[in-house]
């Protein structure tokens, strides 16, 4: 959602939001222009809401750019009159915009400076707001649920919070966090089907059938697994028997000994042979 109406105190959506998230739909807003730093646009401070200010896609911060001046304002007495962003800042790639409204409760940050998007009547054009950032944060949210859909919208803010990149705002003393896309959808594991390789396969011990499935994301692990085999050669450890992960017990020949259990991991079922 890129508009706002008024402050934090309005209420005139708040049903249709909470109806949207019962439908299990992530909302993503703009915190607003109004360089506010105690302060969000409504709906952006709703909590069922995922509030976005904007970040710099230009200069090296050495530079300063007058934004009241470059949207039509002029400077009187200190105020920004007429500006559509009533400041003036030094630019910076990642940097916090200056005219970004923003608190403890914005959320996220995505670009939103200079921005190249389409316009009424076809063409291109390039504009500066936080109206801009939550497109990119929508867009990385779906890629999020292509990967997986079962991701719910307090899953999908807490992938995006905690893969961003920290962006530090001196007026505020507070640090928000920038969408990083290839991390986000990185750090999401998804395992494909699991397949029988072979006795002794890679790290596996002889009496050990190696299982294998592939992995996209960072945070997978686990992509080789080796289980005790009963078609295999090779002996189990001593006093231990091969297990039956079905049903976890021993085979008929033995009985059940220790606490230990059978699972995936390095855990055996003990049993003990029946003379």
């Amino acid at each position: 959602m890129s508009f706002h109406n008024g402050f934090c105190g309005s209420d005139f959506v708040d049903t249709e939001i909470q109806n949207l998230i019962n439908t299990n739909i992530s909302l993503f807003a703009a915190s607003g222009n109004q360089a506010k730093c105690n302060d969000l646009g409504y709906p952006a401070c709703n909590s069922n809401v995922i509030a976005i200010g904007a970040t710099y896609d230009f200069g090296d911060g050495t530079q300063e750019f007058d934004w009241c001046t470059n949207t039509g304002g002029v400077w009187i007495l200190g105020s920004c009159v007429g500006g559509a962003q009533p400041c003036k800042d030094f630019p910076n790639i990642n940097g916090l915009s200056c005219w970004t409204n923003r608190n403890e409760e914005l959320d996220l940050l995505a670009p939103g400076s200079s921005i190249t998007s389409t316009q009424l009547g076809n063409g291109f054009i390039a504009g500066s707001g936080t109206s801009q950032a939550p497109p990119h944060v929508a867009g990385v949210a779906a890629l999020l649920l292509e990967k997986d859909p079962t991701k719910s919208p307090q899953e999908i803010e807490a992938i995006l919070h905690n893969s961003g990149v920290p962006v530090y705002d001196s007026k505020t003393g507070l640090t928000f966090r920038r969408v990083n896309a290839l991390a986000a959808i990185n750090s999401i594991c998804k395992y494909g089907e699991e397949k029988p390789q072979s006795c002794g396969y890679g790290i596996c011990e002889d009496y050990e059938m190696g299982y294998t499935r592939n992995c996209d994301g960072d945070t997978c692990g686990g992509e080789l697994d080796c289980r005790d085999d009963s078609s295999c050669s090779g002996s189990a450890p001593s006093g231990v028997d091969f297990c039956d992960f079905d049903d976890l017990s021993c085979d008929k020949f033995y009985t059940e000994s220790g606490s230990a259990y059978c699972d995936e991991s390095d855990d055996y079922y003990e049993c003990e042979e029946v003379l």
